[in-house]
C-alpha cells in the first residue's frame, strides 16, 4: 500500500512533527507493509539523504492549485489508482498566522473530484487561543473554521489527547459523535529502549529538554521551582539538551548546569537513559501531546514538573503516579522514585511507535463509518 505523508517540514530542518513523521513512515513500512511518499508544505524545505527509502519533495509554492498538481502526481506514480493522504496537520506549520486556507481548499478539492480517495487528518493542533491584544484572538475563528473543514473532509481523524477529540467534536456539531476519531498520545521520537535501566544505576543528573522557548521560561519563570526540585532529590547536574539559549542561569543554580545542544536521538537516547530526572512545565491537561514528556516515559526517566501543575487529565495520567509536581520523596526512597518512573513508562507502552502504525494502518483501510 502507497502512502502520501503531508507535513509542514521534514529533517533536516528541526521539527517535531517532521521527526514524529519520519519515524511513522518508517514503522508503516517495516510492520504494516506501507510505503510513504512526502510531500512538504514548506517551499523552502531542501532534501536529505537520511528520509531514504522514502520519496520526498517540497510544494513549488504554498497555493491550493499546487498542492492538487502534487497530489495528482504522486497518484500517477503510484499506477494513477485512488491515493490515499496522511494529513500532518498544525495550522501554524502551513502558514504563519495559522490559517492555511490554501492547504484545505486543495485537500477538499481533492477528495471532493474521487470520493474514493482516503484522507486522515492527524491533528497535532486544532487552534491557538490568546487574549484580546494578541493576533491569535482574532485569528481564532479562522484556525476554528479551517480545523471543521478538514473534520468534515476526512475518512478519519486521529488526536492527540481526549480534550482535543472532544473539542474537534463540539466544531463538528451534530455529526461530531458519529464521525471517525481516535485520540492516541504521541510517542518518543528520541526511541524506544526496550528495558530501561534501573534508577539504582543512574547518574544523579536532571535533563531540561525542549525548544528554545520552553527551556527559557524554566529558567526564568520555572527557575524557583527548578531549584527546589534540585535540592529536594539531591539532583547533582542539570544537564541543558536543545539549541543553544541567549542566556542560562548559571551560578543561580544550586548544581552545575551543562548546556549540550542539540543531540541526535541516539545520543539523547543514551543520556536520558543515564539520567534520574526529567524536568518539565508543559501544563498537565495536554500532556499527551508532549513529546518531551513521551521521552523522559519512554526512557524510564523519573518526570518532575513545577509545583502546582498538577491540573487534571484525561488521557489516564495522575500526578503523583506517573509524574511528581510536589517531588517530596526523599532521595535515598530509589523505590518511590522507581515506582513512578515504572507507572509513567507503563501508561507510554500502551501508545508506541508500533500502537501509532498500527492504529493509521487500520484507518487507512476502514470505509468511513459516515458519508
Amino acid at each position: 500500500m502507497e502512502l502520501i505523508q503531508l507535513v509542514p517540514v521534514l529533517p533536516p530542518a528541526l521539527s517535531g512533527v517532521g521527526d514524529y513523521a519520519v519515524l511513522l513512515a518508517r514503522e508503516l513500512r517495516v510492520a504494516q507493509g506501507v510505503r510513504t511518499r512526502f510531500l512538504v508544505g514548506d517551499p523552502a524545505w531542501t532534501g536529505s539523504e537520511a528520509l531514504a527509502p522514502f520519496p520526498a519533495r517540497a510544494l513549488p509554492g504554498r497555493t491550493s492549485d499546487s498542492l492538487l498538481r502534487a497530489l495528482e502526481i504522486e497518484e500517477a506514480a503510484d499506477g494513477g489508482g485512488p491515493g490515499a493522504v496522511l494529513l500532518h496537520y498544525v495550522g501554524y506549520g502551513y502558514a504563519h498566522r495559522g490559517c492555511p486556507f490554501w492547504l484545505v481548499d486543495a485537500v477538499e478539492r481533492w477528495k471532493q473530484a474521487r470520493p474514493e480517495r482516503r484522507l486522515v487528518v492527524l491533528f497535532h493542533e486544532l487552534y491557538a487561543t490568546g487574549p484580546v491584544w494578541s493576533s491569535v484572538f482574532w485569528t481564532g475563528p479562522f484556525q476554528k473554521g479551517l480545523a471543521a473543514r478538514l473534520g468534515r473532509a476526512a475518512d478519519a481523524r486521529r488526536m492527540t489527547t481526549r480534550v482535543a477529540a472532544e473539542q474537534l467534536r463540539a466544531l463538528l456539531g451534530l455529526r461530531g459523535a458519529e464521525l471517525a476519531t481516535e485520540a492516541t498520545p504521541v510517542f518518543s521520537t528520541l526511541g524506544e529502549p526496550a528495558a530501561p535501566p534501573p534508577l539504582a544505576g543512574r547518574r544523579r543528573q536532571m535533563v531540561v529538554f525542549g525548544s528554545r522557548a520552553w527551556r527559557a521560561d524554566v529558567y526564568t519563570q520555572g527557575l524557583s521551582d527548578l531549584t527546589d526540585a534540585c535540592r529536594r532529590l539531591e539532583i547533582e547536574r542539570v544537564i541543558d539538551v536543545g539549541a543553544p539559549l541567549d542566556a542560562v542561569p548559571g551560578g543561580s543554580l544550586p548544581v552545575p548546569l551543562e548546556a549540550v545542544g542539540p543531540l541526535a536521538a541516539t545520543e539523547a537516547g543514551a543520556l536520558f537513559s543515564d539520567s534520574l530526572v526529567g524536568y518539565f512545565t508543559y501544563p498537565t491537561p495536554s500532556l499527551a501531546k508532549s513529546t518531551i514528556f513521551a521521552a523522559y516515559c519512554a526512557h524510564g526517566l523519573v518526570p518532575v514538573t513545577s509545583h502546582g501543575n498538577d491540573r487534571p487529565n484525561l488521557d489516564g495520567l495522575v500526578a503523583g503516579t506517573h509524574f511528581l509536581a510536589d517531588p517530596s520523596v526523599r532521595p535515598s526512597d530509589l523505590e518511590s522514585l522507581s515506582r513512578v518512573a515504572a507507572a509513567a513508562r507503563e501508561w507510554y507502552d500502551a501508545h508506541r511507535l508500533a500502537v501509532h502504525a498500527a492504529g493509521v494502518r487500520r484507518q487507512l483501510m476502514e470505509p468511513p463509518l459516515a458519508a
